[in-house]
């Protein structure tokens, strides 16, 4: 024949819930190794001994405060995804809050009386959002000096082609003695001469 005990009484059930949300907050503050069952008694203001009478050691008492807080952090979850009130986007976020928020407002007093969570998170997306965009504008005027380096090189380029075009032209002269040959020579120099100057100037 199986027997349960019965269910804590509603007064005993009250105390044990403020023990485990006390422990919560300790454990999440300074971690497992470094919490201590002193450290937990002072955050729920009861005494050593009267913490290890609901609990035999901390080893017990992190894992009835963790599977204390999962449970609560999963039903209020599922409360807000089953709510039919507000829209699939606003339940989801809903839950999401439901499921991180208390561990958030588990860091305790202190850190309620620093920099709030949100404000630290507001000022790191800020922060990330201006790197963001002066790594886009480095890559911008990056982008610009390369654009300017070929044009330059392409004006020299030309130029440097429309040089020995006029030599050639100039050259041809002295073997056709036709005017033209020095006069588009003069012309192509010219023209090559402008194009690298307007490549200098870039």
């Amino acid at each position: 024949m199986n027997i349960t005990s019965p269910p804590p009484a509603p007064a005993a059930q009250s105390r044990l819930t403020a023990l485990l949300d006390a422990a919560i907050g300790v454990f999440a503050r300074f971690g497992y190794r470094k919490t201590s069952m002193d450290d937990v008694a002072r955050a729920a203001g009861v005494s050593r001994q009267g913490l290890y009478l609901s609990f035999a050691n901390k080893e017990e008492l992190f894992r009835r405060a963790l599977d204390h807080s999962l449970r609560i952090q999963l039903t209020s979850a599922i409360t807000a995804l089953s709510r039919t009130d507000i829209s699939l986007e606003r339940r989801v976020i809903a839950a999401c809050e439901a499921w991180s928020g208390r561990f958030i407002g588990s860091l305790g007093a202190d850190a309620a009386k620093s920099e709030s969570v949100a404000h630290k998170l507001e000022a790191a997306r800020a922060k990330y959002a201006a790197d963001a965009e002066k790594i886009q504008e480095d890559a911008r005027a990056k982008d610009e000096e390369t654009k300017k380096e070929e044009h330059r090189a392409l004006f020299f380029d030309i130029g440097e082609g429309l040089l020995e075009l006029g030599l050639v032209l100039c050259s041809l002269y002295f073997l056709a003695r036709k005017v033209f040959f020095p006069v588009f020579g003069v012309l192509a120099s010219l023209a090559g001469t402008i194009l690298g100057v307007m490549g200098f100037m870039l």
